[in-house]
């Protein structure tokens, strides 16, 4: 190895220094190679499912192939979203967990394409949960900021067992 070599240090990744980053009108930007590695460790830690949420999310492994097509799947919904995915990024803690999605309409995979673009941003700003356009009610709106990365397959695979 030459010293000009870059050295990655697995043990020691690089943490982002929140007070310098979040809210603090800083723009995530949309080259994924320009994404500094402490913003992206921190997007990847904050978008991290828990192993029990992405074991109730999938099917079981040892279903069979008759079970798995008799098993209930939730319903999507496909209705029209007005509102843009960026102003349903929220501060508020979510009141809702990623077990929901098993007995809810799903967004609209419109909308959750579109609110994965606005993603890093949403963290950036410091947000915590996205509003479900279609419930229109912050009463059982207002889902975990890893909806849209659950929905896009992000990150379920990764985190089963």
């Amino acid at each position: 190895m030459t010293q000009n070599e870059p050295i990655i240090d697995v043990d020691s990744p690089a943490i982002l220094n929140e007070s310098e980053w979040i809210g603090k009108g800083k723009c995530y930007p949309t080259i994924p190679e320009e994404v500094p590695e402490a913003l992206r460790n921190y997007r990847s830690l904050h978008l991290e499912i828990p192993r029990s949420s992405a074991q109730t999310l999938l099917p079981d492994v040892n279903l069979t192939v008759k079970d798995l097509i008799e098993k209930s799947l939730p319903k999507a919904s496909h209705g029209l979203v007005f509102k843009p995915p960026k102003s349903c990024y929220k501060i508020l803690e979510p009141n809702q967990d990623v077990d929901c999605l098993r007995y809810r309409a799903l967004p609209a995979e419109a909308f959750v394409h579109a609110a994965m673009k606005d993603l890093g941003q949403a963290l950036l700003d410091g947000n915590k949960s996205v509003e479900d356009p279609a419930l229109c009610s912050e009463k059982n709106g207002i889902l975990p900021i890893d909806m849209p990365d659950i929905l896009c397959g992000q990150k379920l695979s990764k985190s089963s067992p």
